[in-house]
């Protein structure tokens, strides 16, 4: 079953929308996502055929990279260490 994660973060009265998804496994990789008013900042992707093999342990793995990943951006963001494709962002009202 594929498995998502979605975050919103406001820095300096901009929010950023992170949303981490899995693709499945006839695909094998999941993205995170960074948006900011509609336009993708950022996107972080994880490759997992060669874990395919792992057996029944598989899924609580994955959710476990999987949350790790989008958690491990929602930091840089707000560490402002994320490299953010370049935008136009106007601050909004919190």
């Amino acid at each position: 079953m594929p498995l998502g994660h979605s975050s919103n973060v406001r820095i300096a009265g901009v929010l950023y929308h992170v949303q981490t998804e899995d693709h499945g496994p006839h695909r094998a990789f999941f993205d995170t996502t960074v948006y900011c008013q509609g336009r993708v900042l950022h996107r972080r992707s994880t490759d997992y055929h060669d874990l395919l093999e792992m057996g029944p342990d598989l899924p609580s793995f994955l959710a476990k990279l999987l949350e790790e990943q989008h958690r491990g951006v929602v930091e840089e963001i707000r560490k402002g260490t994320l490299e953010l494709a370049p935008a136009e962002v106007h601050s909004q009202k919190p």
